[in-house]
């Protein structure tokens, strides 16, 4: 018997063994291959220019490079055939530039295979401007106070090639109802803010943030909504405010929430969270709340079936408000569901309502389809909570977060949280 079991235990060191040495053979096979084929080019190149005069290039590692080269000119295409630099990190801080010229910039990947196609390229000027205002008082205007886009402090800046200037800005709208009618640009910068340091209500208490507002397609089509971040007095209450589409950079209308703010002053800031930040921010306006809107439902989750194909969306109850039951919207691109308020053009975008926190949608969708559902709380008519879900049948699920409503009548409200699993967007 031991003499048995050991030519067992042998047999399986030498299967142990055998299998050890295939796992090494096939990554060092792995490795090979991968050296012996040229890298792809980076991905998402970020250029952050500095007032220091610099500009940090940044961008995402390509599978199977061991180096990167960096290449600049101060005139379009002529970024030659001579890297500026070479590393193996994924960030390249361009040093001792010039406050003059603008400077193009193109990545590749390399490795011992050769080099990678150029990615796309990408401009930037240094240093960028130092902004100024946020402390101009709010004007009265009845039992509101209204601040003007044209006065907040500006940062966050970052430099857009194609409108050879730097974001956001100041500019002029035919639509504007502030004085000069100048408004803010907070697109094109994933960095951008706009604060105003000097929000000065008489109580403690719960306000209303109004902003008014418009945008076009422009250079983002597919995207009819603009998300954006707030934050009061250091403190993000959201990242996910809702601003739909008004279909004109001249056509405007209101988004907002509600905040706590305290007696004297406060500093509220709209942030960016994206490239495609609102084009036209024209005015924040102050006012105390009537009516507090229940709190959005959480972590909702979308789960696709391929046969049949259908989705079951569940989600956290409101925690209060005693929401009375929960409606369900649906679109089919991202960023793109129910823009058009379903009870003002008499378009059913309604999808379902339902007072559990859980419901099964068996539409039929096309394979790969994205679909998003849209969940809302109701609460005696006067305001409403909802959030989103976006998902790929049958493979894949993408949670985008939870938006505010307020009576169907009034404007969109905010998304006020989106916790991505895998965020697709146009």
């Amino acid at each position: 018997m031991n003499s048995v079991g050991s030519r067992k235990n042998g047999g399986l060191r030498l299967w142990a063994s055998a299998g050890l040495l295939l796992a090494l053979l096939l990554a060092g096979l792995r490795a090979a291959t991968a050296q012996s084929q040229t890298p792809s080019p980076p991905t998402d190149v970020e250029l952050l220019a500095a007032r220091d005069l610099s500009i940090t290039i940044s961008w995402e590692a390509s599978p199977g490079a061991t180096g990167y080269n960096i290449y600049r000119a101060t005139s379009s295409g002529l970024e030659g055939t001579t890297p500026i630099a070479n590393t193996d990190s994924t960030v390249y801080k361009d040093a001792h530039l010039s406050a003059g010229p603008i400077y193009f910039y193109q990545v590749t990947a390399v490795n011992a295979a050769g080099e990678s196609a150029r990615t796309q390229e990408d401009a930037s000027m240094t240093p960028p401007p130092v902004g100024t205002g946020g402390k101009v008082p709010g004007v009265p205007s009845g039992n509101s106070i209204v601040y003007y886009g044209g006065d907040a402090l500006l940062d966050g800046f970052d430099w857009f090639q194609q409108a050879t200037g730097w974001f956001p800005e100041v500019l002029g709208s035919s639509g504007s109802i502030s004085p000069g009618q100048l408004v803010t640009d907070m697109a094109y910068s994933p960095r951008g803010t706009m604060t105003f340091n000097n929000v000065v209500v008489p109580t403690s208490g719960l306000y209303t943030v109004d902003w008014r507002y418009a945008f076009d397609s422009g250079a983002f089509p597919g995207i009819t909504n603009r998300q954006m971040g707030l934050r009061v007095n250091g403190e993000v209450i959201t990242n996910t405010e809702r601003f739909i589409i008004t279909g004109s950079f001249d056509v405007y209308q209101h988004s907002f929430l509600q905040v706590n703010l305290n007696a004297g002053v406060n500093s509220i800031t709209l942030f960016a969270v994206s490239n495609h930040g609102v084009a036209r921010v024209d005015q924040m306006i102050i006012t105390p709340a009537i009516a507090s809107v229940p709190s959005e439902p959480k972590n909702l989750t979308a789960t696709a079936t391929p046969c049949p194909s259908s989705a079951t969306l569940s989600w956290t109850p409101s925690v209060n408000g005693n929401p009375t039951s929960y409606n369900v919207y649906r679109g089919n691109i991202s960023d793109g569901e129910d823009v058009t308020d379903w009870r003002r053009d008499g378009r059913d975008h309604l999808v379902h309502r339902c007072k559990r926190a859980v419901w099964n949608d068996l539409l039929l969708l096309r394979r790969g389809e994205q679909q998003c559902r849209r969940i809302a709380q109701l609460k005696r008519s006067i305001a409403y909570s909802r959030m989103c879900a976006t998902y790929v049948t049958p493979t894949g699920c993408t949670f985008r977060g939870l938006s505010a409503r307020r009576n169907p009548r009034f404007p969109e409200s905010p998304l006020t949280a989106r916790n991505s699993k895998r965020f697709t967007q146009n």
